[in-house]
């Protein structure tokens, strides 16, 4: 064979080479940009997920004079038979036993799933948390201390 012909056809092979090469590291690139897109995505919506819940809790903790409740209206909330089911894990519930005052504050108004699995699985109807049942109905109302003095009848 021709000398020309076979440095020809080495660096044919050669070209062919590189090209597979880059085929397939552009392939890996494609395949890891979907992968950290998905992830990427699924993490946007949750961050707008807890905005949208910060802001909406954020205009109800305005709308409030944010004055922490009385301990006899917490009370008289739980005798009302107002129960809210939560979590600790959850940021809403947290935010929510915050307008209390904290989790000490609604030991007796709130059932932690994360305690009493047993008894949030039997009573809750909607599984999501926090849930606000009043005399056993799911309440859809606001999530302020207004809503649920005018709910229960309970003075602020």
């Amino acid at each position: 064979m021709n000398k020309s012909v076979t440095i020809f056809l080495a660096a044919i092979v050669i070209f062919l080479a590189i090209l597979l090469i880059f085929f397939f590291i552009d392939r890996e690139k494609e395949a890891e940009l979907e992968e950290t897109g998905v992830e990427v995505m699924q993490q946007e919506e949750q961050e707008v997920i807890v905005d949208d819940m910060d802001e909406i809790l954020g205009e109800q903790a305005e709308q409030d004079t944010f004055e922490l409740p009385s301990d006899e209206f917490i009370q008289c909330l739980a005798d009302s038979e107002m129960v809210v089911y939560a979590s600790k894990t959850c940021p809403a519930c947290t935010a929510l036993a915050d307008l209390f005052g904290g989790y000490e504050a609604v030991e007796g108004l709130f059932v932690f799933c994360g305690d009493d699995w047993d008894t949030c699985e039997a009573q809750m109807q909607t599984n999501y948390v926090p849930e606000i049942q009043y005399k056993g109905e799911v309440f859809e109302g606001g999530r302020s201390m207004e809503a649920f003095a005018g709910l229960t009848g309970c003075e602020l």
